[in-house]
């Protein structure tokens, strides 16, 4: 369900990915955790001149009814602000003219005073929901950050640290980005931060090579963290951080594992953005996890035959654990998505088309030879093994054994008028 949310513009902090508030909820709306939420605001205060009608949209996170009065207490998480178009009652009254969802969601949001919840209609939600450009404010604020030409160096250090923290603590961690600095937190400690051309990150001191702290010994101190013993903080400009972030890569490691330790801090969890963990994603083409409190709306799916330059692939070495699992080579799955690009080889559908821009490279990719039926070390040709295929065609091709062959699958949309 989408549903409205009518505030003051005092109510939405501007570089918030959260708004929190109790309103009134209209008969309607039986909020559910994960629907969407479209923010608007009804004043207009000197200090944002702009603070006034469709300002953001995002995701229900919680909802809370359960005091005596009528109103409900609720957590949005912000996912897109600054809509391409200002939505203004005069401007809904103009679009009213010509569109009957345009016309009866001024009326009710005339009718209503500010604080108030009410369900949308599909044509409503389409309305809205279509004057939105699709960057996020995760993405908005790591490229106020960071230049462009240390972007993606920074998005692959933040990608490896996530993994690791995930590895040893996936309910401990969390990453937040605002205008100032982007920053990941294991428990009670901060393991990397970027901000104002700063590259900060901890290490384990007796991990740290002599001729490494030789060369950069003004860069290192002892980090002041007592739930990081051991540990000591690296601090330097951007132009030398990717560089040092892979000669103290064990170090990291390591202390990402000492961090680890420590309880959560309830900031590590408030201000986590699953909005940065996407973009990071979309920008590496690694489907990274979210710690294991974020909901399920919030994830980003992990692909079950998924693999993560070089000329040829090793994979498929069966190990025994509780099933069988093989080896798999991410650079393998980017050189397929490189050459045959990501939209899906059998029906034509491209995620970034249908979702936006956060979704943008986000494909399965299927293997030519069953992964099931290799029982030994093969070389994969990422080019010819490999092709990039959307979740519906991957069930479809998957529904008998042996698998269906993508020309197949295409035959079939065909067949049916789909395509």
């Amino acid at each position: 369900m989408a549903i409205l949310v009518k505030c003051n513009a005092t109510d939405v902090l501007p570089e918030s990915e959260i708004f929190s508030g109790e309103l009134l909820v209209e008969k309607q709306a039986q909020l559910v955790e994960g629907d969407e939420v479209f923010i608007w605001t009804s004043e207009r205060p000197r200090q944002r001149p702009n603070g006034k009608g469709l300002e953001s949209r995002g995701r229900l996170v919680s909802s809370d009814q359960s005091g005596s009065n009528a109103k409900v207490k609720i957590q949005v998480r912000i996912s897109d602000r600054s809509p391409k178009e200002r939505l203004s009652m005069n401007r809904l009254a103009e679009m009213g003219q010509k569109s009957t969802a345009a016309r009866d969601l001024h009326e009710r949001i005339h009718k209503f005073r500010p604080r108030r919840i009410w369900a949308l209609s599909e044509g409503e939600r389409k309305l809205l929901e279509g004057l939105f450009e699709p960057a996020s404010i995760a993405e908005e604020n790591v490229r106020a950050i960071v230049p462009e030409e240390h972007l993606l160096d920074v998005l692959r250090m933040l990608a490896r640290s996530i993994q690791m923290a995930d590895q040893f603590a996936p309910e401990k961690w969390g990453v937040r980005v605002n205008r100032k600095s982007i920053m990941l937190k294991v428990g009670f400690v901060e393991v990397l931060q970027f901000h104002n051309d700063l590259f900060h990150h901890l290490v384990r001191g007796d991990l740290v090579p002599k001729r490494t702290r030789s060369v950069w010994h003004d860069n290192f101190y002892a980090a002041p963290y007592k739930n990081a013993p051991t540990c000591d903080a690296f601090d330097s400009d951007l132009s030398i951080s990717k560089k040092a972030y892979e000669l103290l890569l064990p170090a990291h490691e390591a202390a990402i594992e000492i961090a680890a330790r420590s309880p959560i801090h309830t900031t590590t969890k408030n201000d986590h953005s699953p909005g940065l963990v996407n973009f990071i994603s979309r920008m590496v083409k690694i489907a990274l996890p979210q710690p294991a409190y974020v909901g399920a709306f919030e994830q980003i799916v992990l692909y079950p035959d998924e693999i993560a330059d070089q000329k040829t692939f090793i994979e498929g070495t069966a190990i025994s654990v509780l099933l069988n699992r093989y080896e798999r080579d991410q650079a393998a799955r980017n050189k397929c998505i490189e050459h045959h690009g990501a939209d899906c080889a059998a029906c034509g559908m491209s995620f970034g088309d249908y979702y936006g821009s956060d979704m943008s490279g986000f494909i399965h990719v299927h293997h030519l030879v069953p992964l099931s039926s290799i029982r030994e070390q093969r070389t994969v040709d990422p080019i010819h093994d490999l092709r990039p295929v959307c979740p519906n065609c991957h069930a479809v091709i998957h529904s008998s054994n042996p698998p269906l062959t993508v020309d197949q699958v295409r035959s079939l949309i065909e067949k049916h008028g789909k395509i």
